[in-house]
């Protein structure tokens, strides 16, 4: 793999994720809960490898660049993000759920899109990385997604 793979993943994926988004955020409007429903498990199989490189290879190399804070409000936004997928893939393909939290459910969605744009902006620094950097982010993400594990799985228990 050569070492600018992860550099056009990261991108790739985060438009994926961001249209993804707002398709969903569009499926929520309309009270679209079969619509909403695939949606969510989709984007709930792509951010798990995509928020695993993230924070077991990426976040520490940014520490150097960031501080420690800053990738620690990463992570925390990581968080909230896993928190509010759990939410949506227990309860958005029901229409009560849909009529009841659909307010609540796109509020949930702008963090997911401010989050999604500020962190493609990272792509600038990645692009600094030394080579030996790129490799490791390279063979990182080759790992998560060869076991292609989902968010909502990864992350139990938040």
């Amino acid at each position: 793999m050569e070492h600018n793979n992860f550099l056009e993943a990261f991108k790739e994926e985060h438009k994926i994720i961001f249209n993804n988004l707002l398709s969903l955020k569009d499926a929520v409007e309309r009270k679209d809960t079969e619509d909403a429903e695939n949606l969510v498990r989709f984007l709930d199989e792509i951010m798990g490898p995509h928020f695993r490189v993230e924070e077991e290879a990426l976040y520490p190399m940014l520490a150097e660049y960031f501080g420690e804070d800053s990738v620690e409000h990463l992570l925390e936004e990581h968080t909230m993000a896993t928190e509010a997928m759990n939410e949506f893939k227990h309860n958005i393909g029901n229409k009560q759920y849909m009529v009841e939290r659909g307010e609540d459910t796109l509020k949930k969605l702008q963090g997911f899109f401010l989050h999604v744009t500020s962190c493609d902006g990272l792509s600038i620094i990645i692009e600094k990385f030394s080579d030996r950097q790129k490799k490791n982010l390279d063979a990182h993400l080759t790992k998560v997604r060869d076991e292609a594990i989902p968010l909502t799985v990864w992350k139990q228990g938040i």
